[in-house]
Formats: C-alpha cells, sequence, structure tokens
C-alpha cells in the first residue's frame, strides 16, 4: 500500500499531538519550547498504534527501506517499534536499554532483545538527534546488527547548537540517511489558536517565540 500522509495528519490533529503551552516545556534534548508534541495518546491507545505501524511499514516500502528489523529509542518507542516488527513479520522483537547493565555480553547489557542484520531507527519526534544517536553508538558496536537509517513520525527541523540539523548530522557522523512522516511546524499556528484562549498577556511573546523557532508566520 502508498503512504497516505493524510492518515497521518488526521491522527496528529484529533488527538491533539501537538500542544503550545504557557510555560515553556524542557524537552528531551534539553532545550525549552513552548511547542510540546505528546505521541502518548495515540501510541498509547489499543488501535491506533497499529495504524500508525501500517503508515511506517508503508513509507518504509516506498523508499525501499528494507530492514530486518525496526528498533526503537527507549523507552518512548520501544514498544511501537515492536508493533512494527510484529506487522512486518519480523523474526523476533528488538528493545535496546536506555541503561545498558554492568555484566554480561554485549547483547546481554544493551539489549533486552537484541537486534539482528539490519535494523531501521524509530523515534517519534526528531529535535537534535541526542537520544537517536545513543541508539545508533550502540549498533556501531554490535557485531550482529547494522543501522540502515533513522525513521520518525515528526520531525522539528530544528537546528543544533553546531549549526546542523539531526539529519545533517546523522548524515555526516554516521552516513546514515534520515526519513519522516510528517513535519512539525504545519501543525503549530492551530495548536497556538486552540491555546489562545488561555495565553493571557503571554500570548504574543509566545506567538514570536514559536515563529523564530519553527521559521513560520502565525
Amino acid at each position: 500500500m502508498a503512504f497516505d500522509d493524510r492518515k497521518l495528519v488526521r491522527i496528529i490533529e484529533s488527538w491533539p499531538v501537538c500542544r503550545i503551552t504557557k510555560e515553556p516545556a524542557k524537552l528531551a534534548s534539553g532545550e525549552e519550547s513552548h511547542a510540546y508534541f505528546d505521541w502518548g495518546g495515540p501510541l498509547g491507545h489499543i488501535k491506533t498504534p497499529m495504524m500508525i505501524a501500517r503508515m511506517v511499514l508503508d513509507f518504509a516500502d516506498e523508499h525501499r527501506l528494507y530492514a530486518n528489523q525496526f528498533l526503537g529509542v527507549p523507552e518512548g518507542m520501544t514498544g511501537f517499534a515492536n508493533y512494527c516488527n510484529l506487522l512486518k513479520g519480523a523474526a523476533a522483537y528488538a528493545t535496546v536499554r536506555k541503561v545498558p547493565k554492568s555484566q554480561g555480553s554485549f547483547a546481554e547489557r544493551h539489549y533486552v532483545f537484541a537486534p539482528k542484520g539490519k535494523v531501521l531507527v524509530l523515534d517519534d519526534t526528531l529535535t537534535r538527534g541526542g537520544s537517536v544517536a545513543k541508539v545508533l553508538d550502540t549498533l556501531l558496536e554490535d557485531p550482529d546488527a547494522e543501522a540502515i537509517g533513522v525513521l520518525v513520525l515528526m520531525n522539528r527541523m530544528a537546528i543544533r547548537p553546531d549549526g546542523r540539523t539531526a539529519e545533517e548530522f546523522f548524515k555526516l557522523e554516521y552516513a546514515l540517511p534520515t526519513y519522516w512522516l510528517s513535519e512539525a511546524a504545519p501543525f503549530i499556528p492551530e495548536a497556538y489558536a486552540r491555546a489562545l484562549p488561555g495565553l493571557g498577556e503571554r500570548a504574543l511573546p509566545i506567538k514570536r517565540s514559536l515563529e523564530r523557532e519553527f521559521r513560520i508566520n502565525i
């Protein structure tokens, strides 16, 4: 089946995944933003994860990303990645530990379920790429698995402190391509309008902050 981004857009808008906060939220990357993307709703639902997993597989097929397994960034994407493995008919699950164990073989220290062969690394929202990089570093040391790329549900298109985007960083440091099913910027104006009644006198400064961050006009 062909990947239909309209289905993903409907899921993002209906939950909604994007929230504008009055106080800046601290992201996993360490930076602060008034825009927070929370995939916990749709990915924690009974049926929606399988729908999104189908989209991931369709996207991967369209881009000829022939992976043996999907490996999710811990801990938020480990379960979803295994939805993808289940739907794909992979031979086994693959789960990387957020904190490696202190003893055992490489696989025992770094994985709950060790990946094998070609691996596509999954994350929900890509900002600076630090969490993904930790998984890629583990795979670089793994004699039994090889990363073939990074695939994310949403890309914030953020600029890292080194002046590069996360996809530029992955290409230069790991020689890996990055793919994304959606970009964050188009969802910001509607999320801002939805939050506007509760922003009070902070509305204009927050609007300007979002416009700078996402390089858009609201």
